[in-house]
């Protein structure tokens, strides 16, 4: 129900303060992080050009259709008078979470107010925190780059036993933290060539910290077994029920998503392809391209005479 003793109009520039991490800049690297900025850029390749592309007429129209659609909704959203109308906009989802999220939380913030409490928890609350949720990670995910260190995080292996990141890798050289779930098609894709990049490098003292975002115990236990991953694994499952600080702090938006760090936590790649990973390890460790050592040949059993 419209609560009608506030009908204030909407500023689009209002916006709701973020519990994220800082944003950084990129270009001044967190203390003991030079050499990971360096490296990153000296082994940076240029752009290459693309050849020209030009849609069918048919699409453009559309896209033309559908940015002129949304331009009205958005209006509706931020400007109409009446509440109901300014609710149906954004119900019909005219402001990404990812690219519009504070012009959405301050259209949702101004909503509240003009509805009763039991409308606001049930239609309205909901969607802003998810909305605020989104923008959290995205600030978050944006400030850790090459350069800066992750965030600290502890969390249970399989076992029930806690494992701090940066205990772990303070006694390796280099570390690759690897968000994925068992239900996660491309993060599985990835699994054939990051056992034989550990088998390789597991000597070097590079390591693999899986961090699953599960929905529950069953399902990643489940997925570690189907997989037969060798790395370590920790997780930080859904149904703890405890916000996924560690997500949070790291940006996960999507999964798999990856980070490169040094035995201090600095960040040297960030997403980085399976075989931009394998380029890099070797490149390091000097180790021979072919990674898997040939199968010895089962020796022939010696005939024996009559």
């Amino acid at each position: 129900m419209v609560n009608n003793e506030e009908d204030s109009d909407v500023d689009a520039e209002d916006t709701t303060e973020i519990d994220a991490v800082e944003l950084v800049d990129a270009v001044e690297p967190a203390e003991g992080c030079e050499d990971a900025v360096a490296q990153e850029e000296e082994e940076a390749e240029p752009v290459a050009q693309t050849p020209e592309f030009s849609y069918p007429k048919w699409y453009t129209l559309r896209m033309e259709a559908v940015a002129f659609q949304n331009e009205k909704l958005q209006d509706i959203a931020k400007n109409h008078k009446d509440p109901n109308a300014q609710l149906l906009a954004m119900q019909m989802g005219v402001f990404s979470p990812y690219e519009n999220a504070e012009e959405a939380i301050a259209v949702w913030q101004a909503l509240a107010e003009k509805f009763d409490a039991d409308f606001v928890a049930t239609y309205i609350t909901p969607e802003l925190e998810r909305i605020e949720l989104v923008h959290t990670r995205t600030l978050n995910n944006e400030a850790l780059v090459p350069g800066q260190k992750v965030p600290a995080f502890t969390l249970a292996n399989l076992d029930g036993d806690d494992v701090s990141l940066y205990d772990l890798a303070g006694t390796k050289d280099m570390v690759l933290i690897d968000f994925w779930a068992s239900w996660c098609g491309p993060c599985i894709a990835t699994f054939p060539e990051l056992k034989k990049l550990h088998a390789a490098y597991t000597d070097e003292n590079f390591e693999i910290v899986g961090v699953s975002v599960d929905d529950n115990l069953e399902d990643w236990s489940g997925g570690v077994e189907d997989h037969q991953l060798p790395w370590v694994q920790l997780g930080e499952l859904k149904d703890a029920d405890n916000g996924s600080p560690v997500s949070v702090s790291y940006g996960i938006n999507f999964i798999p998503s990856t980070f490169l760090i040094d035995s201090q936590g600095c960040i040297y790649r960030k997403n980085i392809h399976t075989s931009e990973l394998k380029d890099f390890l070797v490149d390091r460790y000097g180790m021979d391209e072919s990674l898997v050592e040939p199968e010895e040949e089962p020796e022939e059993t010696p005939e024996i005479s009559s």
